[in-house]
């Protein structure tokens, strides 16, 4: 994986703007790519104004209501609340999300309140609903408080304690078989290993859930930046060089090879911005590079992810991004302490049982790719969705999200298979690569197959690499 294209992401969620007429038949976020068409039954709506029509015929004659702003928000959020959900009409979703602005612009009681967070949360994950409406629900649900990710206050300690999935210890088949042609050979051979009792995050660690890290002191505390590398990273070093160092050392591999550019990128699937970021920098010296690459990747600041300020990536119940794999162990130390539960990162053997099953398949919801059952190159969304958007690509044991969206960190070191768990690939003091799993959003679907292993140094950060978390089973899981 080669971190080196910079993509800025649109906000994706409902504009807070006061504007008279917001017609959703227009509507589309910049950064989605060409879908189904929005229905007829949208309308021309205003959520914000004392007038508006929803294109609802509960809502009286031209479905129109007429309130002062005062008095309408309550009345508004209590109407589209109480309608029916059954039927799957793009203008149910736009009632759902006409409901949640109403909540985030004026208080209601808690009921309702709760009721527009399970309408808005039920619609995000309705497959049958077009997939712009669903992302614009879940921007709205995060706003409002989500209520998968309710937080915690515990003395002096607010935190988020994470949906877990328990798998079952047992032999899992591990990698690719010589018969899959877009297997790459760091999955071969495919061999079974055996797993003990786990539990796994059930989403991606959201930035809702960092955020509490962060506003804990995460950054300041040297005792959940474990190994003498961590603590380097946190006091401003790059112990494995950092993204910099990775694009200078593959670009001098580049230099010295006598293959075209044009051959690494048909080997290696690059996408065309890639194989153009390649051709200007091996064009370039390296000062030119180190500048030209701040330009596009901003440095880390050592106080919180990069692009932590940035909207588009920063909604609650979207995956966290900009972490290094330092900081995914630190959130972990610092979640332990918080929790008293062990929590720690998967290794990568235990991410591919979770997301794979006992079958072996090749995505988490069988043999055959689909786009529309995760985040990926081919659905065209171009940034993080809200973590559990895609009912269609859970796990066989419940986990979401294990195909595209995000990267996510293990605690592996890169080593050829067989996965051997007592040599050093589990060292988690070593300086080597670690194992990226999943792909993400800026992935095609051969990289977000199952099996694919992606390796990079430990102290890359990227908008599309995150992690989830997991924890050895204790007595009292039961």
């Amino acid at each position: 994986m080669v971190c080196c294209v910079g993509v800025e992401i649109a906000d994706g969620g409902v504009s807070n703007d006061s504007v008279e007429k917001f017609n959703f038949s227009d509507w589309s976020p910049p950064y989605l790519g060409k879908d189904a068409s929005i229905s007829r039954y949208m309308g021309v709506v205003n959520p914000l104004s004392g007038s508006f029509s929803t294109g609802s015929s509960n809502t009286g004659p031209g479905g129109t209501i007429t309130k002062t702003r005062e008095t309408s928000m309550t009345t508004i959020a209590e109407a589209l609340a109480t309608q029916g959900i059954t039927n799957t009409d793009l203008d149910e979703i736009v009632e759902r999300i006409l409901a949640g602005r109403c909540v985030e612009e004026h208080k209601v009681p808690d009921d309702l309140e709760s009721r527009v967070k399970d309408d808005l949360l039920n619609g995000m994950q309705n497959p049958e609903i077009q997939l712009r409406a669903r992302i614009a629900a879940s921007h709205t649900l995060g706003r409002l408080g989500d209520p998968r990710f309710e937080v915690v206050e515990r003395t002096d300690n607010r935190f988020i304690t994470p949906n877990l999935i328990r798998v079952p210890g047992g032999t899992y088949p591990i990698g690719s078989t010589q018969q899959n042609t877009r297997a790459e050979d760091s999955e071969r051979p495919r061999h079974n290993v055996r797993i003990e009792d786990f539990n796994i995050g059930q989403y991606p660690v959201t930035v809702g859930e960092y955020r509490c890290f962060v506003e804990a002191g995460g950054y300041e505390q040297e005792q959940y930046w474990e190994t003498s590398d961590a603590k380097s990273w946190l006091r401003g070093d790059d112990p494995a060089g950092g993204p910099i160092g990775r694009i200078l050392g593959l670009r001098q591999r580049l230099l010295d090879s006598d293959r075209s550019l044009d051959d690494w990128a048909e080997e290696h699937h690059w996408k065309p911005q890639t194989l153009q970021s390649w051709q200007k920098w091996t064009a370039m010296s390296e000062s030119e590079v180190r500048q030209d690459f701040h330009t596009i990747v901003p440095a880390h600041s050592r106080a919180e992810p990069v692009w932590w300020n940035d909207a588009s990536r920063t909604g609650s119940n979207q995956p966290v991004v900009g972490v290094t794999w330092y900081e995914a162990r630190a959130y972990c130390a610092w979640l332990t302490e918080v929790t008293a539960r062990p929590f720690r990162l998967p290794t990568e053997v235990e991410w591919e049982a979770a997301v794979r099953g006992q079958d072996g398949r090749r995505y988490p919801w069988g043999k055959r790719f689909d786009p529309a059952r995760a985040n990926t190159l081919e659905g065209q969304v171009q940034g993080t969705t809200p973590v559990g958007m895609y009912p269609g690509g859970v796990s066989p044991f419940g986990v979401w999200d294990g195909a595209g969206n995000v990267w996510e960190w293990t605690s592996s070191i890169f080593r050829q298979y067989p996965y051997q768990p007592d040599d050093d690939r589990e060292d988690e003091a070593s300086s080597d690569n670690r194992i990226l799993r999943g792909g993400s959003w800026f992935s095609d679907k051969g990289h977000c197959r199952c099996a694919f292993r992606d390796v990079t140094i430990p102290d890359l950060y990227s908008h599309y690499v995150g992690f989830r978390v997991a924890s050895s089973c204790t007595p009292h899981d039961g």
